[in-house]
């Protein structure tokens, strides 16, 4: 009897960082077979599985019968990185039915951008730091530092919300803040009274999801700063909301010398988003605070789990009820739209769409203006003539 193919063997395996920093490769053996998957790592110090031309970045797969041997040399290693560049899930295998699956990927790239905590002004019960997506650590660094050379504070309330907890109707299953993609200011430094460090105003959108402006007061700009620039500050008075609730806001006068905060933000690539629809009600929906970076993102294309995937290892994201399939709308992600069925059974349950008209053939009726056809004449006709002639 011939052997069958080996197309349905699972392959699987384990990476881990290096026991010390002065281990500069790390070797990923993975073997193969009908009863399991096991995985190899090694740590080795010297390097010495390298030929020497190939410098300090470099990565060999061997594939051998039964195994897959991948052995990688970065300087990322040297630095002593917390941060693995690969990583393999040992349920990668055995998380699908073997009918009609195709072989599984023997790893997956590990998060390829992680997290970073970066310095926020505390102020109150707010935060004087918190964790951010690491490629976007830099834009806010930058936005910072300009906010302090102006004289101005960058409060927070946090940015990165942990895939264990649950959505509520002020967590949403997309919501960027889960990517590390978004970032909050305190939530009690606006829209609280006429001592604010931040004046809120009211700057379009509708009346059920109105769009905020943000501007800082400076209290001590930093005028020898690279970073200060003189026209971006201004004095005079404004108009800022308070929130009240069951009315929405009122509103007060404030004289300070200021910068748009909201403008700052977004020429560092921060955006803010407009109130959610019970903002009158519940202060946590006003959202006056909120700003986050869309950099990457493809209207269309862009999908909420593989953002996820960027920043969590992939076991959480599967774990964690999100909406994966969510699609980038250009502001938020969405839930992707499903075509509706041309016809629907007639029990169906779904009430507002109606089966189709079915096109009919319309009767023919008699035109009683036209005479009537003189063809051969039909039997009764020969007989009122005078009879059928006899053979």
């Amino acid at each position: 009897m011939a052997r069958k193919r080996d197309e349905d063997l699972d392959a699987c395996g384990v990476v881990h960082s290096p026991d010390s920093d002065n281990e500069s490769e790390v070797t990923i053996t993975v073997r193969a077979g009908r009863g399991g998957a096991t995985a190899v790592v090694e740590g080795l110090a010297d390097g010495h599985r390298f030929p020497g031309p190939l410098g300090g970045d470099a990565v060999r797969i061997q594939v051998r019968k039964g195994e897959v041997v991948i052995t990688i040399r970065t300087d990322a290693l040297d630095a002593g990185s917390s941060v693995p560049p690969v990583q393999v899930e040992p349920e990668l295998a055995g998380s699908a039915s073997r009918r009609g699956r195709t072989r599984a990927p023997a790893f997956r790239a590990a998060p390829a951008v992680g997290f970073v905590t970066v310095k926020a002004d505390k102020m109150g019960q707010g935060y004087g730091n918190f964790t951010l997506r690491a490629d976007l650590a830099e834009s806010y660094a930058a936005a910072h530092a300009q906010v302090k050379a102006l004289g101005g504070v960058l409060t927070s309330s946090g940015a990165v919300r942990s895939l264990r907890e649950p959505a509520t109707p002020g967590r949403s299953k997309t919501s960027l803040h889960y990517t590390g993609r978004a970032l909050d200011l305190f939530i009690y430094t606006g829209m609280q009274g006429a001592t604010d460090p931040y004046m809120v105003t009211r700057s379009g959108g509708t009346d059920a999801n109105p769009d905020w402006k943000l501007y800082c007061v400076s209290t001590a700009p930093l005028v020898n700063d690279p970073l200060y620039q003189q026209e971006l500050i201004k004095e005079g008075e404004l108009e800022c909301a308070v929130w009240r609730k069951g009315v929405g806001y009122s509103t007060i006068k404030r004289r300070a010398t200021y910068f748009c905060l909201t403008d700052l933000l977004a020429a560092h690539g921060w955006l803010p988003i407009p109130a959610r629809k019970d903002w009158k009600v519940n202060y946590l929906s006003c959202e006056w605070w909120h700003f986050q970076h869309h950099e990457g993102l493809v209207p269309g294309r862009s999908l909420f789990g593989d953002e996820l995937l960027q920043v969590w290892p992939a076991d959480l994201v599967r774990a964690s009820g999100l909406m994966l399939d969510a699609i980038w709308a250009g502001r938020s992600f969405r839930a992707p739209t499903r075509a509706i069925p041309a016809r629907l059974p007639r029990s169906s349950s779904l009430r507002g769409y109606a089966d189709p008209p079915i096109k009919r053939r319309p009767k023919k009726t008699a035109d009683r203006t036209r005479p009537k056809s003189k063809g051969r004449p039909t039997r009764s006709r020969k007989k009122a003539s005078g009879g059928l002639k006899s053979k």
